[in-house]
This record gives structure tokens, sequence and C-alpha cells, in this order.
């Protein structure tokens, strides 16, 4: 290396992992999702990211991993400007870097974007290393992180106390050497949200890149990025909207919510033709865990083997972080879960 400073742009440059759903049509990468970005494979000195980003209500926020290890996570400012990603590195030795959008979309804020446009650095671009799986992570606030990082009485609804960085999704693909993708939101479930709106529920979205952020209601193309698994941890807003009825409304929103599960199986098998396909559900209470159960019986009864249901271990109240959400305890308790019905099912592609 000779101390230089070079600048590519990421849709061209060379050894790149691109990580996440996003429009293949655009020419810059847009960072949708928690968990989308970029990864690398580099030694430098000095590395530098060029973002974009626009926001009304809520800021993204980054997250900096290097060799799996989170070493920073900011606020993203209105503008297009450079990060700081590595400074002050030793350019003998390779790190593997990986760049995501720590924080979800906000559907109420039609302003916000993030778009990564290029990369700055004197150092050596080398092929990532391969990753053994792909995993796609469906969820809510559990999969997006909330309450993760943040003292423990904070309870304002802020992507300050909002983290996917070390969640119990980025814990599972650093166990099974993954690469993963998310679609997660916060209050959203498989029939409504913990409102009872049944505009809020994952299933509607599932098809698009994002339909909930501007520049992501576009469809996406499953065939051209399969996974081997799907894990969705859905179903905590659903019981907490069906816990404010009674009587006959509640025994048929219960009803609705089997069927949507069901339905949502068929949806991501249809999608995801190879992929086994995990429903994992607890974190925050089991009120409608024979609901779940019920479905993957049902769509395994049709004769789609490779689905089913772990049930995660409820976080104790002392384990709870910011928002009353499940603190890291909790998210490594599940993890644990899913990785080893993931590794039981994923091997020699057994049905579980």
């Amino acid at each position: 290396m000779d101390g230089l400073l070079w600048e590519k742009e990421i849709r061209q440059a060379e050894h790149v992992r691109l990580l996440g759903r996003f429009d293949p049509r655009q020419p810059v990468l847009p960072l949708f999702w928690t968990g989308s970005g970029i990864e690398l494979h580099i030694r430098c000195r000095e590395l530098d990211l060029e973002l974009e980003c626009d926001y009304d209500m809520q800021c993204p926020w980054l997250g900096v991993m290097v060799d799996g290890a989170p070493v920073a996570r900011f606020a993203l400012e209105r503008g297009r400007r450079y990060y700081t990603l590595l400074a002050g590195m030793d350019e003998t030795v390779v790190h593997t870097v990986t760049v995501v959008r720590d924080t979800q979309p906000v559907a109420e804020d039609e302003r916000l974007f993030v778009h990564a446009h290029r990369l700055r650095s004197d150092g050596e671009l080398l092929p990532p290393p391969e990753r053994a799986l792909r995993i796609e992570f469906i969820g809510n606030s559990l999969t997006s992180g909330e309450g993760f990082i943040g003292p423990r009485g904070a309870m304002e609804w802020r992507t300050i106390w909002l983290s996917g960085m070390e969640s119990w999704a980025m814990e599972v693909c650093r166990e099974m050497n993954a690469q993963g993708r998310w679609l997660s939101q916060s209050g959203w479930g498989a029939y409504w949200s913990w409102d009872g709106n049944r505009e809020n529920r994952i299933p509607r979205i599932y098809d698009a890149v994002c339909a909930v952020e501007r520049g992501g209601d576009v469809p996406y193309d499953f065939a051209a990025n399969p996974v081997d698994a799907v894990v969705i941890n859905v179903g905590t807003n659903d019981a907490s909207a069906l816990s404010r009825l009674e009587g006959w409304e509640k025994e048929a929103a219960a009803a609705a919510i089997r069927s949507a599960a069901a339905d949502f199986l068929r949806q991501v098998r249809q999608r995801n033709p190879e992929a086994f396909i995990l429903w994992v559900y607890g974190m925050c209470g089991g009120d409608i865990a024979p609901l779940l159960r019920s479905a993957v019986r049902e769509v395994r009864s049709e004769g789609d083997r490779r689905v089913s249901y772990v049930q995660l271990p409820e976080c104790p109240e002392s384990g709870l972080g910011s928002r009353e959400h499940p603190g890291r305890g909790s998210h490594h308790s599940a993890a644990l879960a899913v990785v080893r019905r993931l590794k039981k099912a994923l091997k020699n592609n057994t049905e579980v």
C-alpha cells in the first residue's frame, strides 16, 4: 500500500458483499432494513463510507463491526458526507468489516432514507470470507432490537434505544457463520399490530423490498436471493391486541390470528421453496403459543415437513432493557434456542 486514498462507488467496487434487501436497479445502495449494509475484507489504515440520509422524525443509526465484534455506533446526519469507519489501523492485518443500518424503518416518517454511495480508503480490498448459510429474519421490535441498548428506565419510543447489531438474530448469524437479511417492524404482527390495526401486519409488506420506506415499494426478487432458512419471530403484538378483547370477539380474533399465521407460512414457502422455515415465539410471553403451534401443524399436515416451531425462553423482569423490552441475556437465550433447532434441521437437510 502506498498510503494514497482511493474512492470507489460501492455498486462498482470489487469484493464488496451487499447485505439486506435492495433494488438492484438503483445506482446507489439503499439501506432499508435493520442489518442492511456492506461487508468487506480489507487491510488498511483508514476506511471511510459516504452516506446520504434524510429524516423528519427519527434519525437512523449505523453500526460497525470488525471481525464480528461491534466497535462503533453513531447517528447519521442529514445530507451527504463521509463517515470514518476505521482509523489508525495496522495496514498489515486483514479484518472483516461489517457496516449495517442499526435501526429499523419508521413507517410514519415519509422523508426517511439512507443511501450508501462510495468507499474511501488507503487499503486493499480482498474477497470476503464465504458464509456457510443465508438466513432471513422476519419480526417485530424483538428482531429490530428495540430496548436492547439504553438505560433500564427509558420509555420514549426513539431510535436511540433500537439496535440490531447484537440482537438474537445477529448472534444466530455469528454462531452459524451465516449471512442474514432482516424484515422487522416494531409493533407489527401476523394479523394486526399491538393496537389492532390491520394495516400493520408483516405479510402485507413481505413481497416488497421495503414497502414502509421511500423507494422500497417494489417487488423483491426472491429467486435471485435464495436463503437456506427463514426464521419468523412474530406474534407478540397479535397477542397484545387480542388481550384487549373478550367473549366472542376474542374467539373470532384468535381464529383469525391462527389462520393468518398459517397463510403467512404458505406465503413464505411460496417465495422460498427450498428454505427451512422456523416460527419462534415467547420472549415476551406465550399467550398465543397454541395458535401458532396449530398453524404450523396445519401447514405440515399439507405436506410441508420443513416447517417447525420453537418456544423461546421468556425474558424475566430482571432481564428487561429499555422500553420494557428484553435485554442482552434474553436475546442470548433466544439465539441459543434458534441455533440448536436450525443446526438440527439443516444438518443433512432433515425434517424436524
